[in-house]
């Protein structure tokens, strides 16, 4: 997944803020007391050291909250997928898989859109164990069984 290949380069601003920072407490100790207290340089350099040391901070919040949203994305398509393949088979077969226990449960309806490319049903005329006179027939038992879950 390509935000995850964005957490290096977050690591490396941090750290390159990190080091701007420590550059700017550097010079503002080794400045002579004289310089320091000409136009608030003192503070001025004080105040830039804070305002890195939040951004290092922010930097490393948001990739943090990048990688988590990543990986919860993951984790849900992983989901979806398995609770795609129990459909399938249990539209296409004679015994029903048991259900995945992982995640919220998903209704028929949430199941059939999530994958409907790989549910589209073929010309068989039996589903849920029913022998449908014509392919019309099964069709509208599937959109009224549907429409109840």
């Amino acid at each position: 997944m390509q935000v995850m290949r964005c957490r290096p380069k977050a690591d490396a601003a941090r750290q390159q803020t990190a080091s701007v920072k420590n550059g700017v407490e550097d010079i503002r100790h080794r400045l002579d007391p004289r310089i320091k207290s000409r136009r608030n340089i003192d503070r001025r350099l004080e105040s830039v050291a804070g305002a890195l040391e939040k951004a290092e901070a922010q930097i490393a919040r948001i990739a943090e909250m990048v990688q988590d949203s990543a990986e919860g994305y993951q984790e849900v398509e992983r989901q979806i997928e398995r609770r795609s393949r129990d459909l399938v088979a249990v539209l296409f077969s004679e015994t029903p898989p048991a259900p995945s226990m992982e995640g919220p449960p998903m209704t028929l309806l949430e199941a059939f859109a999530s994958n409907s490319a790989a549910l589209r049903l073929s010309d068989r005329l039996v589903f849920a164990d029913i022998a449908f006179p014509s392919v019309q027939s099964r069709d509208r038992y599937i959109e009224e069984h549907l429409k109840k879950q």
